[in-house]
């Protein structure tokens, strides 16, 4: 008993390599996309600052206090 679940369950997990592999190979022959237009009248976003990180004051303590529960 114990040695054919130890079959099966080398089997389940051979299987289940080969569906990996299936969406690997899809993702590895994707194609890209050309960049969308902006329709005539509209502006291009600005997307300069998009990914910059907000300076921190290391001074200033975190509020730890819980909320003042209502009356």
């Amino acid at each position: 008993m114990a040695k054919s679940f130890v079959v099966l369950a080398a089997l389940l997990a051979l299987g289940a390599c080969s569906v990996v592999d299936e969406k690997r190979m899809a993702y590895l022959q994707a194609e890209s996309l050309p960049p969308l237009k902006i329709p005539a009248g509209l502006d291009q976003p600005d997307y300069s600052k998009a990914l910059l990180v907000p300076e921190v004051e290391l001074n200033e303590a975190p509020n730890i206090e819980p909320p003042p529960l209502p009356a």
